[in-house]
């Protein structure tokens, strides 16, 4: 019987670390645009946000990518943001140009000892918006 707990104890825990793992690394793991999604040109480049515009309510990945509008799924990912209840949670950027940076956001504003070159990012929550 003391084995039997032990056992549920570790699964138990395992379970609960697994999801804080996956809820702290939410997936965004989306690799090309939607089918049908609009293609803007600006800055010289195509680019594809979606979902555009963000609901209040939403919870879940938006996504930005350059490359050639005529061929979406050559398209290369570099903006990712999380959200949750329509707060950015984290936003990452992988401008070619430019070193990666991810961006933590508590409470509204950056967490900078949770972010990566947080010199990049934007200070308030509410500025980490994928452009348009």
């Amino acid at each position: 019987m003391h084995l039997f707990r032990l056992f549920i104890s570790i699964v138990v825990s395992a379970a609960a670390l697994c999801a804080g793992v996956t809820s702290a690394a939410e997936p965004c793991s989306r690799t090309s645009p939607r089918a049908g999604t609009e293609v803007t040109h600006t800055h010289g480049f195509d680019f594809i946000v979606d979902p555009q515009p963000v609901p209040g309510s939403f919870t879940g990945c938006q996504y930005g990518w350059i490359g050639d509008g005529n061929a979406p799924s050559t398209m290369e990912k570099v903006i990712t943001a999380y959200y949750v209840a329509g707060r950015v949670q984290w936003y990452e950027a992988r401008w070619p140009d430019r070193p990666m940076h991810r961006c933590v956001y508590e409470g509204g504003v950056i967490a900078s000892s949770k972010s990566i070159v947080a010199s990049q990012c934007p200070v308030r929550e509410s500025d980490a918006k994928v452009p348009r």
